[in-house]
């Protein structure tokens, strides 16, 4: 027995990823550890792209595969990383930096890209693979979702050129439109504006981050409000903190390499890439959580190197008179290879 799965609270991307391993693994069945984001639990209801099985619907024992997509995290894949202990063989696909709790794989395609979506697409193009508009659609969403529309700095080009291929493959940008469009509800602005008056800036290594906290009191997907932030505010890299009923969620963005948002939030359980990641734990006293939040973001955030970093002093300079001989000689006296 074949089982895809991927992270918890899936995205777009994570579902979209799910679908295309359905399409390679046509045996697999699709097991989530948890929920969906709730846009994309609407518009699996709508169009029930494919099947998903409970966990307690698989017998553990006939288990013999485990394919993980959008996710290299053990403990992002939940209670389905008891696998991973079985002697299962694991077939990975992603797209995240490598981390501290990384699944060994018998077998990987781990690229830096904007979305696992893309790369898919890009499988299914080299095998020619035929999809349909609905599959089309959906690995639109995730690659629109995952990289803002094509707007974050980590989009690259391969995933414009995703994005043009399931295009001439029927994908419904109507579609995709309407399902990407969050408009705010009275409780989510609400926490908009707690989130923007809570904000507090921290200059670190030249680097500016923005560290916000919120109450939520029904638990559900806020990635959007993390975006509206964002585009508000001018800052380098951005951590919100949200209180929900008996955990506590952070959601980070960066417009910076500088700050790997997902490699700091591995820290805390979470994870993601560069530009965009999250972290769910238990309860813990906000100041505190700040205060580890800050030392991991001070050890991960090097330097910026500036000219005094390279140059050596005394300057040494030459007239635009001077001969190539002079100057030969002048870098032979001082020790220099370059003037």
């Amino acid at each position: 027995m074949q089982i895809i799965t991927t992270h918890l609270n899936a995205d777009f991307d994570a579902i979209a990823s799910c679908m295309s391993a359905k399409k390679l693994y046509p045996e697999a069945v699709v097991v989530l550890p948890g929920s969906m984001e709730r846009r994309v639990k609407l518009f699996f209801e709508s169009f029930h792209p494919f099947e998903i099985k409970k966990i307690k619907e698989i017998e553990p024992d006939k288990v013999k595969t485990l394919i993980v997509v959008d996710t290299r995290s053990i403990q992002r894949i939940g209670e389905l990383s008891q696998f991973l202990k079985k002697g299962v063989k694991v077939h990975l696909y992603d797209h995240h930096p490598r981390g501290e709790d990384d699944i060994k794989a018998d077998f990987e395609i781990t690229e830096q890209i904007g979305a696992l979506a893309s790369l898919f697409t890009e499988i299914f193009r080299k095998k020619n693979i035929s999809i349909t508009p609905l599959e089309a659609t959906l690995l639109c969403l995730g690659i629109y979702e995952e990289t803002g529309c094509l707007l974050f700095p980590s989009t690259t080009s391969r995933d414009v050129e995703a994005v043009a291929y399931l295009l001439k493959r029927g994908a419904n940008l109507n579609i995709v439109s309407q399902f990407l469009k969050e408009e705010l509800s009275r409780e989510e602005i609400f926490l908009l504006n707690e989130l923007l008056n809570s904000l507090q800036e921290h200059l670190i290594n030249g680097v500016r981050i923005n560290i916000g906290y919120g109450v939520q009191e029904e638990p559900q997907d806020i990635s959007h409000i993390a975006h509206k932030v964002m585009d508000i505010i001018d800052t380098e890299a951005l951590f919100l903190i949200i209180e929900m009923q008996d955990k506590i969620l952070i959601i980070g963005r960066s417009n910076t390499p500088q700050v790997d948002v997902g490699l700091i939030l591995s820290q805390f359980g979470g994870g993601g890439h560069w530009a965009a990641g999250s972290a769910t734990l238990k309860e813990m006293p906000v100041t505190l959580l700040i205060e580890e939040l800050l030392k991991f973001i001070k050890g991960y955030i090097k330097p910026q190197r500036i000219a005094r970093d390279l140059m050596t002093t005394p300057v040494i300079s030459v007239q635009w008179n001077r001969t190539i001989k002079e100057v030969e000689e002048m870098m032979t006296k001082y020790g220099i290879n370059a003037i």
